[in-house]
């Protein structure tokens, strides 16, 4: 489809519209991201414990997920740039507004509508690509904006720990807050860059009853439950048991994101080489094993390898899940990706909160264990599952 009057096109230009969408993801994945690192320090603040303090991430990725439930039918309906260009704005007060946080209560809630207005950006950025690149350029351009989040990570991490070091956990929140706010009016000026498809009957049910769709749903749950539930923990993990600075907690988690970025560099050639299912495979035992690496770990030196390997394996096996997301139903972009994100984030939610208690009640190794297993299993399962596309082009032959 061609951009909308007004909107950057897509290849043209300093600002392109992917390179736009690139800018937007980073600046979600660092409001998302930072929370992890000085978990800590936020539950000394409000004086509550680690685990109970993971009930802020928790409460963000809880409506992170079920928004999409929302935003994907409206992106259909009215455009996907239209409903971020939008909801950009009321991204970047509600994250102001965090920096009064007083209570634990308080800063849950202000996070539970932030993770409803963010699940607007990176799953409405993979239905503008979808609509816009043809499939065979689509999982490149996609890792491309992987590799933004992961880049938001990168500084979220590392930023957060040092401005908690320095000021507070409260002073990243003005630096997200002043980053989205730069963004909108370049969204604002992108809004029509995908044509609206207007009023269309429902998909849910129609998506929920292709085995295919619930098949790759399920194993995206799966993931985020390890890798995002794993991933909640593993600042406290640096802080707590081995000792380490915010700032140098931050810094090894950097590490992550790193080894995340330069993984995206690597995903065509992968594709071509090796193919889908051994890139699930792959990836997913990378993320495994990384996590039993940093559960087993004695000295934080020792977690980098773990680190790096979780850092690595998600874009190697996610890219592929978010490509064939995009295929999902191709009449229905928005809707299908919706609950390709619900069932991310619902995952990563329940993974979050299940590990917390499991960290109170048996400690990091233990929780972090889990995570580790539950993804070597998932990699296997993946692996052995096929593209919406192969299996639509085989029924229809």
């Amino acid at each position: 489809m061609p951009a909308g009057r007004g909107a950057p096109a897509l290849d043209e230009g300093f600002l392109t519209l992917p390179r736009l969408l690139w800018l937007l993801a980073f600046v979600v994945m660092l409001d998302g991201r930072t929370m992890t690192t000085v978990l800590p320090d936020i539950a000394a603040d409000l004086g509550v414990s680690v685990a109970a303090a993971g009930v802020a991430i928790t409460a963000y990725l809880i409506p992170y997920g079920v928004c999409q439930l929302a935003w994907g039918p409206l992106a259909d309906r009215i455009g996907p740039m239209r409903v971020i260009s939008v909801a950009i704005i009321g991204f970047a007060a509600v994250v102001a507004s965090a920096t009064l946080a007083g209570s634990l209560p308080v800063l849950a809630g202000i996070r539970l509508v932030t993770g409803g207005v963010a699940a607007a950006f990176f799953p409405l950025a993979l239905v503008t690509m979808g609509e816009l690149v043809p499939y065979g350029r689509r999982q490149a351009e996609i890792a491309k904006l992987t590799a933004a989040s992961s880049s938001g990570m990168l500084i979220g991490a590392a930023l957060g720990g040092v401005l908690t070091d320095l000021f507070s956990w409260r002073a990243i929140f003005i630096v997200d807050a002043s980053l989205a706010a730069i963004l909108i009016v370049p969204l604002w000026r992108a809004r029509d860059a995908v044509p609206a498809r207007g009023r269309q009957p429902s998909q849910h049910l129609a998506i929920l009853r292709e085995r295919r769709a619930l098949v790759l749903y399920g194993l995206v749950a799966v993931e985020g439950f390890g890798f995002f539930g794993g991933n909640s923990y593993l600042g406290a993990l640096l802080h707590d048991r081995h000792g380490l600075s915010y700032a140098w907690t931050g810094a090894v988690l950097a590490v992550e994101a790193v080894a995340s970025v330069a993984a995206t560099r690597f995903v065509g050639r992968l594709l071509a080489g090796i193919g889908e299912g051994r890139m699930m495979l792959y990836g997913g035992t990378m993320m495994g094993v990384g996590y039993l690496v940093a559960a087993a770990a004695t000295g934080w030196p020792l977690v980098l390898p773990g680190v790096i390997l979780i850092g690595a394996g998600f874009p190697i096996c996610h890219s592929v899940l978010q490509t064939r997301g995009t295929e999902i139903a191709p009449e229905a972009r928005g809707t299908a990706i919706s609950f390709f994100v619900f069932a991310l984030f619902m995952g990563g939610a329940l993974g979050t909160a299940a590990l917390g208690l499991l960290l109170d009640a048996r400690g990091f190794g233990a929780a972090l264990t889990v995570a580790g297993v539950l993804l070597l299993a998932f990699a296997y399962a993946a692996s052995r599952t096929r593209s919406p596309r192969s299996s639509r082009n085989a029924s229809t032959a």
